[in-house]
């Protein structure tokens, strides 16, 4: 391998390229394929996590105050996987949000729903787009206009405000 890192020697990043069980940063600032194929990610000055690439590309950034588990990406669909790099949600999501309050939002062809971290849908796809839940509420849009639905799914302020603030 040949990746700088500013704390440890080569010789370290290999000790630990052997190893299953590394911890995933939060805060990456640098990832890198080998040429075995393997992610490399770097995060404060030290190695994040090794992966697969030629299955998997991995997500390993996320929000500090989200759930534990990291997006992946299998050709165009997303799924989830645990800090030790297991695919806990197969991917098969168009596209999906991360874990708050025990929920991620979830695309699947033109609609967004909820999972819980089991990969079980607990809010179909029915929205045109929606947020990450916050204080157990989530921004959700309905035609043009957004409301906030609870964690059961029910619409707590009905779709009449033209913009929620910071939305995906």
């Amino acid at each position: 391998m040949s990746f700088r890192i500013s704390r440890e020697s080569e010789t370290e990043i290999a000790a630990k390229a052997t190893i299953d069980e590394l911890p995933v940063s939060n805060y990456l600032t640098e990832m890198n394929t080998s040429r075995s194929g393997l992610v490399i990610a770097l995060g404060l000055g030290s190695l994040a996590i090794l992966a697969n690439a030629d299955e998997y590309v991995r997500d390993l950034t996320k929000p500090k105050d989200a759930g534990p588990l990291f997006l992946v990406r299998h050709a165009s669909q997303w799924g989830f996987m645990d800090a030790r790099g297991n695919t806990v949600i197969q991917p098969r999501f168009d596209d999906a949000g991360y874990f708050f309050n025990g929920l991620a939002r979830v695309k699947i062809g033109k609609l967004w729903g909820f999972t819980n971290e089991s990969g079980t849908i607990v809010i179909p796809p029915q929205f045109a787009a929606a947020g990450d839940f916050r204080e157990a509420l989530a921004p959700v849009r309905v035609a043009k206009k957004w409301g906030y639905i609870d964690q059961k799914g029910r619409m707590l302020v009905a779709p009449s405000i033209s913009g929620s603030g910071r939305v995906p």
